[in-house]
């Protein structure tokens, strides 16, 4: 009886020390493996698309000739035109206006609804499958010549 519970004391302080020891081990490496690499959050692409700032508008047949690129790896769901008008260039400017909405895969867009002697600034904006909207990007300022008056 003495000699058993001898062995049950030495087995129980085997299973006592090896239990500290992975204790111990796993207090000491966590940290070193569990941490990666320190980086700020990205937001997804798939969510939040990133925004248009390569809009170019160009005044053509008394149109404006929109084209812009994507610079995302994964397109948008479409993209939303949006119009500012104004008398002048520089102050006055209206509130922006949705004109248009596009298939995400389209990157052009033609506006024929142009007066003369106004001023125009136009932005795209990408949207995502969950209708969440890109930050908005570069705004492109034309205007149309006033057509003189005849005499």
């Amino acid at each position: 009886m003495e000699t058993e519970s001898i062995l049950t004391g030495q087995l129980f302080k085997k299973i006592k020390l090896k239990t500290v020891q992975k204790i111990f081990l796993l207090v000491i490496l966590c940290p070193f493996f569990s941490c990666g690499v320190k980086k700020p959050p990205k937001t997804p692409e798939k969510l939040f698309p990133h925004p248009i700032t390569s809009l170019k508008a160009v005044i053509k047949d008394n149109c404006a000739d929109l084209s812009w690129s994507y610079s995302g790896k994964e397109l948008p769901a479409k993209f939303i035109i949006l119009r500012l008008e104004s008398m002048k260039e520089n102050s006055g400017w209206s509130e922006p206006r949705q004109i248009a909405e596009l298939d995400g895969k389209d990157s052009a867009f033609q506006d024929c609804s142009l007066e003369p002697g106004r001023f125009y600034g136009y932005r795209v904006i990408g949207v995502s499958r969950y209708n969440l909207r890109s930050d908005e990007g570069n705004i492109e300022i034309i205007s149309l010549p006033a057509v003189p008056a005849q005499p």
